[in-house]
């Protein structure tokens, strides 16, 4: 039997890099021991565990599920500041129609577990505890812009919800519903029911950020004419994998050319990353 240790402050799931889609087809696995918890990190600050149930490679130090794992994805749809004088933090952004890529191009869900912390789909960061999570890739050439992946664990409706996952990026999204699973819960993925949808991220010159503190942002115009933007930003841990499926939205007012602004931005903090930057010309 083998005991991992991981360090603290470190997704245990970003270890698991090499992995590759579970199984889709079922598999029982001996009752082991389970690998020791390891710090999930949030702007909360709250310590988080997550207990890995599968991996590609089955040699998990766990019992696995006894069901198909192929794939599966955020908060409701969020809400937008209307006035646009201050960023709103929302859940993640629900899509308006775009251009999804070929059914076959899908996000690879790396491994299934448990996660034990601050809950982080909503923004809320209230502590949960043995709660279905997923470890999600986009490992396209297109930002997944959103995507709704769905499983039956021991028979109950989980879904697990991702905004804006740019190409190559992981994130540890945890269920939607905060259901509670075990190390020897079955899991079915429900592929014929997830939502997918790939946007490109285009590049903008057009908006200068500066991290002030936490909570805030000043903005420039630095484009040659006034402008209003949506800016997206997710939170990235010291593993390098986002911490959930949520994306928090920013509404920037309308700017002349080489003007500034300070923005409350709640939940941005020197670990989140800027993922979608929208101009608006008037």
């Amino acid at each position: 039997m083998r005991r991992r240790r991981w360090a603290a402050a470190v997704l245990v799931l970003f270890l698991l890099s090499g992995c590759t889609e579970p199984e889709a087809s079922p598999s029982v696995g001996s009752t082991q021991e389970l690998p020791t918890p390891t710090q999930a990190r949030s702007e909360a600050s709250i310590p988080g565990t997550t207990e890995v149930l599968s991996e590609a490679t089955g040699t998990a130090d766990y019992t696995e599920p006894r069901a198909d794992s192929t794939a599966s994805s955020q908060p409701e749809p969020p809400e937008t500041a209307s006035d646009g004088s201050q960023s709103v933090p929302t859940e993640p952004i629900a899509p308006e129609p775009a251009p999804t890529e070929a059914a076959e191009v899908r996000p690879r869900v790396l491994s299934l577990g448990l996660y034990t912390g601050p809950y982080p789909e909503d923004g809320s960061g209230e502590p949960v505890d043995s709660v279905a999570v997923i470890l999600v890739e986009n490992d396209s050439d297109t930002q997944l812009q959103f995507a709704e992946l769905h499983y039956r664990i021991d028979e109950r409706d989980a879904l697990f919800r991702v905004s804006e996952l740019p190409p190559g990026e992981r994130a540890l999204v945890v269920e939607h519903s905060q259901l509670v699973a075990t190390p020897v819960s079955v899991w079915k993925a429900v592929p014929e029911e997830d939502l997918l949808v790939y946007l490109a991220a285009e590049a903008s010159d057009g908006l200068e950020l500066r991290y002030e503190k936490a909570g805030w942002l000043r903005v420039m115009n630095k484009g040659s004419k006034a402008a209003s933007f949506d800016l997206i930003y997710k939170q990235r841990g010291e593993d390098g994998v986002y911490t959930g499926g949520i994306a928090y939205h920013v509404a920037v007012p309308i700017l002349k050319p080489g003007e500034s602004a300070d923005l409350e931005a709640p939940h941005y903090t020197e670990a989140s990353v800027v993922v979608r930057i929208t101009a608006k010309v008037p």
